[in-house]
């Protein structure tokens, strides 16, 4: 029988309390990759170029945190000038750090 809406939960698992069989299950994984890290870096060494630039973008997704779409709200609505100035014999714009943002 399901408990009513409102009631306090009673039993079972308290919240945040890891489940025994997934800690275990990843402490068996872990001590397998150990175990086995060296043969699958001379498995790796043996794919083709191909091979190796996908199963590196396959880790990356567990390296790096993914990205997600941002959102930017505009307040200020109000008309800005933005003056460009070409200067002859100056260097190209690369990055961020080449451009003077100082306001006039």
């Amino acid at each position: 029988m399901a408990r009513k809406k409102g009631t306090d939960k009673t039993g079972g698992r308290v919240k945040g309390t890891p489940n025994k069989a997934t800690a275990e299950l990843k402490d068996r994984l872990k001590q397998f990759l150990d175990l086995n890290f060296d043969p699958a870096v001379e498995a790796y060494l043996r794919l083709d170029d191909k091979d190796k630039v996908l199963l590196y973008e396959k880790f990356l997704t567990y390296a790096l945190p993914k990205q997600s779409a941002g959102t930017m709200t505009v307040t200020d609505t109000t008309p800005k000038t933005l003056k460009v100035e070409i200067v002859p014999g100056k260097k190209p714009v690369n990055s961020e750090s080449d451009i003077d943002l100082t306001r006039e």
